[in-house]
């Protein structure tokens, strides 16, 4: 029978192997590669302020800065997003960037954190330092009294 008489294949979901190497590239690779590239830029530039206040509002695509956001990273994000089923993701460039920002987007006067003593010593500095002005209670308790927790 030749392939043309032959039905269409069903689409099937992507699996989890397929979604890590391909979710989050919807748009073809510059240059005909075949992956997202690696985008080292720091800043990037637009045609004029007006584009680049549009891009920096989220009312048009584009990155300003890499610290926030880049090609890479987005590609980066919407696979662990596909992979997750998730709403969306977001990633950081170090453990302490996203200890903080959960803590800092979470918490507000009054709240109270209850963790152990034992934590990275930037953690510890956030917990003793940083939150308290921020009026945040915290209790550090020994590591080996789990049940004070």
């Amino acid at each position: 029978m030749p392939d043309e008489d032959l039905p269409p294949a069903p689409r099937r979901t992507p699996g989890p192997g397929t979604l890590s190497v391909w979710a989050g590239e919807d748009e073809p690779a510059p240059g005909a590669g075949t992956q997202v590239p690696i985008v080292r830029s720091v800043a990037f530039g637009y045609r004029d302020v007006a584009q680049w206040e549009a891009v920096g509002r989220g009312e048009a695509p584009g990155d300003i800065y890499s610290r926030n956001t880049n090609p890479t990273v987005r590609a980066f994000e919407q696979k662990i997003q596909q992979l997750e089923g998730a709403e969306s993701a977001t990633s950081f460039a170090s453990g302490m960037a996203a200890i903080s920002n959960t803590l800092f987007t979470f918490l507000t006067p009054g709240d109270r954190v209850v963790s152990i003593q034992d934590t990275y010593g930037g953690t510890n500095k956030i917990f003793l330092e940083f939150l308290p002005r921020q009026s945040v209670e915290v209790a550090l308790c020994p590591t080996d009294k789990s049940g004070w927790l």
